[in-house]
């Protein structure tokens, strides 16, 4: 299984007191799952953890993202995940299903073109997206939220 953490996830296990969620994460990689992230992931959570240095003068969590880039892997923003992230993109306007306003960058879809080429680079590999947020993922690839993942 590949668990793909989104930045509702990785935000939360960087917090000092993360609470059943880092638990989780942590029991997921002690039992084997292949648990990665995105560059776009890392730049949503990190944003936020520079300000609250900047604002609170604290670097805990910014140690705790440079823990976990030392745990999995930070998948990059590459050619391929743009041409198939513009193709959701597109296909969920002529659908009637936009995810947010074309002028927004969207991680979600950018996350969600990683996962299916993730799934394509592992055929008959279960891969999910952990969340808080389903909605806007599971247009395009399997998301569940966190806790409803086992392994």
């Amino acid at each position: 299984m590949i668990v793909f953490l989104d930045s509702s996830i990785l935000g939360t296990i960087t917090k000092p007191n993360p609470g059943e969620c880092r638990k989780w994460y942590e029991g997921i990689l002690a039992r084997g799952a292949y648990v990665v992230t995105s560059a776009i992931v890392d730049y949503e959570v990190r944003r936020g953890l520079v300000l609250a240095y900047y604002n609170q003068k604290s670097s805990m969590g910014l140690e705790r993202l440079e823990e976990i880039q030392q745990e999995i892997p930070f998948l990059p923003i590459t050619l391929e995940v743009s041409y198939r992230a513009s193709q959701l993109w597109a296909q969920a306007q002529i659908s009637g299903n936009p995810v947010e306003s074309p002028e927004k960058l969207n991680a979600d879809i950018l996350i969600a073109a990683q996962v299916q080429l993730l799934e394509e680079e592992f055929p008959g590999q279960a891969v999910i997206v952990a969340t808080t947020n389903i909605k806007h993922l599971q247009l395009f690839c399997n998301a569940k939220n966190w806790y409803e993942i086992s392994f």
